[in-house]
């Protein structure tokens, strides 16, 4: 299984609007994409509908975060807190859940 590298970019991490819980419209790739490079956790964010996939999220605090219909096919989520996060109609063929919270 092979994962996308992540630039490094020098952007800063979500700003609080951004990370709020559950935001009028769901955040793209690219606006979390400093967030998940530094680890950062992306708790009670919209992420509804978005394409994660072949990603290395590996260790990621998603806990109640929306990732409905969220596209996280094969990607990397060892070691990820998914614990109250609503998965309904997401896409986790060949996702790699070793370790992760899905309680």
């Amino acid at each position: 299984m092979q994962f996308v590298a992540v630039r490094s970019q020098p952007d800063r991490p979500l700003s609080s609007r951004q990370h709020s819980s559950f935001l009028s419209e769901p955040l793209s790739a690219t606006e979390i994409l400093p967030t998940i490079q530094q680890g950062n956790s992306l708790a009670q964010t919209n992420l509804q509908g978005i394409n994660l996939s072949q990603m290395d999220l590996s260790g990621i605090d998603f806990s109640g975060a929306n990732l409905i219909g969220a596209n996280l096919s094969q990607s990397n989520l060892q070691g990820a807190n998914l614990k109250g996060v609503d998965l309904r109609r997401a896409h986790l063929r060949s996702a790699n859940l070793r370790g992760a919270n899905l309680q």
